[in-house]
């Protein structure tokens, strides 16, 4: 599930919420800062996975589930890996220093 407006906020988990909302205004910035030195449209979105994986009884490894986890998209392509909270915060504050870096 695509986290663009505060209707899906409310569907996160409370201790979340507050952050996501700040990460959300900062992704904004992103994609002003993106958009406004190239020719494309740039739109960088956050992802929060709203289902379990579905685990399949031929594995003999530990099948991850990753509910709840976070990913950065753009467009159809997802950035990175699946991130817990802290990791997305800490991976959206390295995109914006480097934004900010070349620019």
């Amino acid at each position: 599930m695509i986290i663009d407006n505060l209707e899906k906020i409310n569907l996160l988990p409370k201790n979340e919420r507050n952050i996501i909302h700040y990460l959300l205004e900062e992704i904004n910035e992103i994609n002003k800062e993106v958009n406004n030195h190239r020719n494309y449209f740039y739109n960088l979105n956050i992802d929060w996975q709203d289902y379990h994986d579905e685990y399949s009884p031929e594995r003999v490894d530990p099948c991850p589930d990753y509910y709840g986890y976070y990913s950065l998209i753009e467009g159809n392509k997802v950035i990175g890996d699946k991130m817990t909270i802290e990791e997305l915060d800490n991976a959206i504050f390295i995109i914006e220093e480097f934004i900010e870096s070349i620019w």
